[in-house]
C-alpha cells in the first residue's frame, strides 16, 4: 500500500480507522467543512442581528469520556465552539483540510497489519485508480471493472473520478471554470452516449467545452476526432473561442482545436460531401 495515499473526507477516515478511536486525534488542528455548507446560529442572550452562517471550522480537541466515548470540539471562529459526538460529526462534516496521509496512520499503529485488512486492500486499490486517472484515463473504467469492484463501490469510483476532474481543472487557470460534481462527472464520462439535461444557464456549454479540452489535453484525443455542435452560429463561435482560450492558443489556430459547428452547417457539409462522392462515382 502506498504510504502517501490521502484520506480527505471524514467518512473515509472513520471507515479506515474503524475501532481505533485514539486515531481521531489526527484531526486536531485540521479544518473540516460541513455537508450543508453552513451553520445557522442565533444566540438568545446576545444582541446578534439575524443569523450568522459558518461553513468551516477547525477541530481543536478530542475530549475522551469515562464511558469510552468521546466528543470532538470544533472552533468556528468568533468565539463559537461546538461539541459533537462521533456519530454527529460523521453525519455533519465532510472534507478534511489538509488531508490525512496514510503514513500518519501507519506510524501510530505499528502493530496493525493494515495490508491484510479489507480497508487496507481498498485504499491500495483507490490509489491504483488515481494512478490510472493520471496516467491512462481512457482505461480507468476498464481497470475498475476488472480489479476493483469487490472493494470499491461504483458510487465511490464515480466520486473519485469527479474529484480528479475537479482538481485537474483547478490546476488549469486558463479554463476559468469550477465544475460541480455532476458537471465533473459529465466531463469524465467515457460512455459512447452521454446526455446532459439541465436548465438554461446551468453551464452545459462550459461543461461540453471543458470535456473537449480535457479529452484533448489529458487523454490525448486529437482535435480532428471531435466535433462540437450548437444550434446557432454565435454559440458555435463562442465554443470555439472558449476552447482556444482554454488551450492557450491564438485565434488563427483553427486546426489545433475541435471543430465547433451548427447542426445546419454540419448537415450541409455532409450533404455536399455525399453529393461530390456520388458525382465522382458516376464519372
Amino acid at each position: 500500500m502506498d504510504s502517501s495515499s490521502q484520506i480527505d473526507t471524514v467518512q473515509k477516515f472513520a471507515e479506515v480507522i474503524g475501532d481505533h478511536d485514539d486515531l481521531w486525534n489526527l484531526l486536531v488542528g485540521r479544518e473540516v467543512s460541513r455537508f450543508d455548507n453552513k451553520l445557522e446560529y442565533e444566540h438568545s442572550r446576545k444582541d446578534i442581528q439575524g443569523v450568522t452562517f459558518y461553513q468551516q471550522g477547525k477541530v481543536i480537541e478530542i475530549k475522551y469520556l469515562r464511558t469510552s466515548k468521546f466528543l470532538l470540539r470544533v472552533d468556528y471562529g468568533s468565539g463559537f465552539i461546538f461539541k459533537y459526538s462521533k456519530k454527529q460529526f460523521i453525519r455533519k462534516f465532510n472534507q478534511i483540510v489538509p488531508s490525512i496521509i496514510w503514513d500518519e496512520v501507519l506510524k501510530l499503529t505499528p502493530g496493525v497489519r493494515w495490508e491484510e485488512t479489507k480497508i487496507g486492500k481498498k485504499l491500495s486499490l483507490l490509489q491504483n485508480i488515481k494512478d490510472e486517472f493520471e496516467n491512462n484515463f481512457l482505461n480507468a473504467d476498464n481497470f475498475y471493472q476488472l480489479h476493483c469492484t469487490e472493494y470499491v463501490s461504483s458510487e465511490e469510483y464515480r466520486s473519485e473520478k469527479s474529484k480528479y476532474i475537479q482538481n485537474w481543472i483547478k490546476t488549469k487557470p486558463d479554463l476559468k471554470f469550477s465544475p460541480d460534481p455532476q458537471q465533473a462527472e459529465a466531463i469524465g464520462t467515457l460512455a459512447n452516449h452521454v446526455q446532459v439535461i439541465a436548465r438554461a444557464g446551468s453551464g452545459k456549454t462550459s461543461t461540453l467545452v471543458n470535456r473537449a479540452i480535457f479529452l484533448q489535453k489529458h487523454c490525448g484525443i486529437a482535435p480532428g476526432e471531435m466535433l462540437l455542435l450548437a444550434f446557432n452560429r454565435d454559440a458555435a463561435n463562442q465554443m470555439g473561442k472558449k476552447m482556444r482560450e482554454g488551450l492557450s492558443l491564438p485565434l488563427q489556430s483553427q486546426n489545433s482545436v475541435p471543430h465547433a459547428m451548427t447542426f445546419q452547417a454540419t448537415s450541409i457539409t455532409n450533404h455536399r460531401d455525399n453529393f461530390n462522392l456520388q458525382v465522382s462515382k458516376n464519372e
